[in-house]
């Protein structure tokens, strides 16, 4: 989950910056008559009050990935009852016609325990339209009108649990620019605030200038002027292929971070802030990117590490790829030391920016239906640190 367009404001952990808001506020209290003259009043100190407590209440990433995760769950359960009921009905076909049988293949389901989710549902459609064909011929094989029906409704029940799933990862984003905002919004008025009191203290009180800085007297923060960070940046830092996943080791004393990204080492874009040490880029990198990742606790933030994504293009590519309009969908032959699969599908009227991402497993059978046109599918190996070149395919369906 990268939110490029919004970026934290403050190098303080959510959870920091409510106690700073909650201290500040006393602060501000106990020297209301001096810092009067900058018009600051009762009014004003519980409106910073409010904001703070409604920005402490606010679903933290943790909260939301907790739904997540029981969506996920509850998704899962739903899984291995239709993959349960797909299984019964492969095993009354080859009872009444024996193993790969026509009617067997014809519910293409072919190694569907390393199908996707969205294939799994796909199936479980196609093999419910099958059972109410073969319904007559399998009654000698237990099959009656109420297991088909049941079987529907448990497909359908499959795919509310896929959507709920998907809807509760929306939320997890929305969610995450809210807190973005409402946390920039806060500590905007926070910052102001202690500007006012430094300036007021700055000549009188130590002790009370002092109170108003944000992040210490340290050198390393975004306050600092330069020197030492006081936090070490993160090692071990480097990207899973296989997994699709930048990992790097946790530093002690970080209470986050910061991971970028850029195309040239210059101008970086944010792809994740949080307490996570790991983070899922989705669809595969362009082919050259730069990565930095960054520790972050009170004091300001670390050196960054950088990590230079370049592909080792160690891995043999898949062969035989071949286009089976029967399925319909694809196969292509095993490769050695792979540990997963990118197939990637455009027009042939497209260019290669065209290109979408249909599949990422490690299966060698994929399900896929098109509209009738012309086409072309890319295929490579991977591995957690290499992989193949692509593998191309030329295909026409229904000319």
């Amino acid at each position: 989950m990268a939110i490029e367009s919004l970026q934290r404001k403050y190098n303080l952990t959510d959870a920091e910056l409510c106690l700073f808001t909650s201290n500040l506020c006393e602060i501000l209290e106990r020297d209301l008559d001096d810092l009067a003259a900058f018009n600051l009043n009762e009014q004003k100190i519980d409106d910073l009050k409010d904001l703070g407590d409604s920005f402490e209440v606010f679903p933290s990433d943790e909260v939301l990935l907790a739904y997540i995760t029981g969506a996920t769950e509850a998704k899962n359960a739903k899984l291995a009852q239709v993959k349960e009921g797909i299984r019964n009905m492969v095993t009354r076909c080859q009872m009444k016609w024996g193993a790969n049988s026509w009617q067997e293949k014809s519910l293409t389901v072919s190694g569907f325990n390393n199908f996707s989710d969205a294939a799994i549902f796909t199936a479980s459609r196609r093999v419910a339209i099958q059972m109410n064909e073969f319904l007559y011929d399998l009654e000698d094989t237990g099959l009656t009108q109420d297991m088909i029906e049941d079987f529907v409704n448990l497909s359908q029940e499959y795919e509310d649990a896929l959507n709920y799933l998907s809807n509760k990862i929306t939320n997890r984003d929305r969610k995450t620019e809210e807190r973005i905002m409402k946390g920039n919004e806060l500590y905007a008025l926070v910052t102001t605030y202690c500007e006012i009191g430094k300036r007021v203290y700055a000549m009188t009180d130590h002790a009370k200038y002092n109170d108003y800085l944000i992040y210490g007297t340290g050198s390393g923060g975004s306050s600092g002027g330069g020197g030492t960070p006081q936090i070490a940046a993160p090692t071990n830092f480097r990207y899973d292929f296989a997994e699709r996943t930048v990992k790097w080791n946790s530093v002690s004393g970080a209470t986050s971070y910061k991971l970028e990204i850029s195309d040239d080492n210059t101008v970086w874009d944010v792809m994740y802030e949080g307490e996570n040490t790991e983070f899922f880029t989705g669809e595969m990198l362009p082919e050259h990117k730069y990565l930095r990742v960054r520790s972050r606790n009170y004091q300001g933030m670390s050196v960054p590490a950088l990590y230079n994504v370049v592909y080792n293009y160690t891995l043999n590519g898949p062969t035989n790829l071949t286009h089976n309009p029967a399925l319909p969908g694809f196969t292509w032959d095993p490769v050695t030391n792979a540990t997963a699969y990118e197939v990637q599908l455009r027009l042939a009227s497209g260019t290669d920016d065209d290109y979408n991402l249909i599949y990422f497993g490690n299966d060698t059978t994929l399900i896929h239906g098109d509209p009738n046109g012309s086409y072309y599918v890319r295929i490579r190996s991977v591995s957690a640190t290499s992989l193949s070149g692509w593998m191309l395919l030329a295909y026409v369906v229904g000319v």
